[in-house]
């Protein structure tokens, strides 16, 4: 575009401007478009469970796509006001003294042919006022998009990014007056791109089921258990997520949350963690009361990171607090498959769950307990004298479960190992876990997990084989995983494929 754009009779007027702004103005058709493919969650969920190719990261970090697309579509979106700005000052100064170059250059309106300026140009033109319009909508929809405004409240957020109708609209206006050479089609795009997130849109409404609450009860540190008789045409797999809706609350607060129940149970299970106006009425509306509960609506179910475990044959599995309601559902599933079948095919799995209280572990007391007690029975699954972390991983324990509470006693302090060492006296008299009350062939460890010794034991008990690191947390606590991973990835010919449970 800058190429065919770059002619004489421009540079005469203002040098490089025009390209430049029409340049940025072709990347914007794009970005701006690219805008509606990471929110075709229908469509991405239909290419992520059916079609097996290429790395799911980019599914993934589809919001964070999304994003990023929009703050490189605001600096074009500068760059090309500022050129345009910078052609209405030197068309001005020029018409005083040889109209005829800018005539022969620009096909100016006849209002302001004779005296341009540069305020007649912004206030009198379709360019100009299409140009005001989208930057109101610009600054209307990151101004709502902002995170403490959209937690704060959530319909102010829904609301302002329904301006990027408006956007488009403006947008498809912007260059029909052919100032600078042909208008830009703008609207082909629109219209194919919009097209594909209206049948995404129409896809979503057929699976939107209104739905009965079977059980609701408030946890410890404000989180909310939520059990959902979902219809028959709810079909969902193992680490997938929905969004729920509560008409009482709000109509137009969808929100995302992970499946945290296995596809078999009768009931759709949900754990919230209050964090917002949302979730707070949430909790007040089930948490606090007895049944009968009002209805919720149920969309989805749509594709997440932990739905991919099963293509692995050894995993390890990162949780920090309400972050593992996505390994809630991958423990079911196995759970139910070492239930049901004689000899089941199982992958080595590894679960690291870090709590800041002991209290977050009863969550999923029962099925953990099952779980490791499961060691002795199940097929493949051996018993015997309980592993601390600071030994090795071992190859014939197909599920090691190892909890860290992170809120009392810092890994470092010297009452730490006297603890462990008392606990663990403790543990052999009582024959259960004191910290978290809990049976089963595991510990609750102070402090946090060494990841770098957690993957470079990895590289010497797994060579050759491909593992998947699914990670449930808060960004830092995923940053230092995925750099941990960067750094031993390949060695001794293991490699470690990332996943990270991101909504928003």
């Amino acid at each position: 575009e800058w190429l065919t754009i770059n002619d004489p009779k421009y540079s005469a007027v203002s040098g490089y401007a025009v390209p430049t702004a029409k340049g940025c103005g072709a990347a914007l058709r794009l970005n701006c478009h690219l805008l509606l493919v990471p929110v075709c969650h229908k469509i991405l969920t239909f290419i992520r469970t059916r079609i097996h190719w290429g790395p799911t990261y980019l599914f993934d970090k589809a919001i964070s796509f999304h994003k990023r697309v929009a703050v490189m579509m605001v600096l074009l979106a500068f760059v090309h006001t500022v050129c345009h700005l910078y052609n209405a000052i030197r068309i001005q100064k020029i018409a005083k003294e040889s109209p005829e170059i800018v005539n022969n250059a620009f096909n100016l309106p006849s209002n302001i042919k004779e005296h341009p300026t540069v305020f007649g140009f912004l206030l009198t033109t379709l360019p100009g006022l299409t140009g005001i319009t989208i930057w109101l909508a610009i600054f209307t929809i990151f101004t709502g998009a902002y995170y403490k405004f959209r937690t704060a409240n959530y319909e102010r957020f829904w609301i302002t990014h329904h301006f990027l109708i408006i956007f488009f609209g403006a947008n498809c206006a912007h260059g029909l007056m052919r100032v600078v050479g042909p208008p830009a089609k703008f609207w082909i795009w629109s219209a194919a791109f919009c097209s594909i997130y209206f049948i995404d849109r129409c896809l979503r409404w057929f699976t939107h089921y209104r739905v009965e609450v079977h059980h609701g009860e408030k946890q410890h540190s404000s989180t909310l258990s939520l059990q959902l008789k979902p219809p028959d045409k709810f079909k969902y797999i193992t680490g997938q997520y929905a969004y729920l809706s509560a008409p009482g609350i709000s109509r137009m607060q969808y929100h995302p949350f992970t499946i945290a129940s296995d596809p078999s149970s009768p009931y759709v299970s949900f754990y919230i963690k209050n964090n917002g106006n949302f979730t707070s009425e949430l909790l007040k509306q089930f948490g606090h009361k007895e049944p009968p509960y009002p209805p919720l609506t149920l969309d989805g179910p749509y594709g997440a990171a932990a739905q991919h475990f099963n293509e692995y044959k050894v995993l390890l599995l990162f949780a920090a607090g309400i972050g593992v309601t996505p390994y809630a559902s991958i423990l079911s599933h196995i759970r139910n498959r070492l239930r049901t079948e004689e000899n089941p095919d199982l992958p080595n799995i590894h679960f690291f769950w870090t709590a800041r209280d002991q209290h977050a572990f009863s969550w999923f007391g029962s099925l953990l307990e099952e779980l490791s007690m499961s060691t002795s029975d199940a097929g493949g699954l051996e018993g015997g004298e309980i592993q601390s972390f600071a030994q090795p991983l071992a190859m014939d324990q197909q599920i090691k479960i190892n909890l860290f509470l992170t809120g009392s006693i810092h890994e470092d302090d010297p009452r730490n190992f006297l603890i462990r060492v008392a606990l663990k006296l403790l543990r052999h008299k009582l024959e259960l876990d004191p910290v978290t009350g809990l049976h089963g062939q595991f510990e609750t460890v102070f402090g946090r997990p060494d990841f770098e010794s957690i993957f470079t034991r990895a590289t010497n008990i797994y060579p050759g084989h491909k593992v998947g690191v699914f990670v449930c947390g808060a960004p830092a606590f995923c940053k230092v995983i995925h750099n941990k991973i960067n750094s031993v990835s390949g060695v001794n010919q293991t490699y470690f494929y990332y996943y990270k449970e991101i909504f928003g």
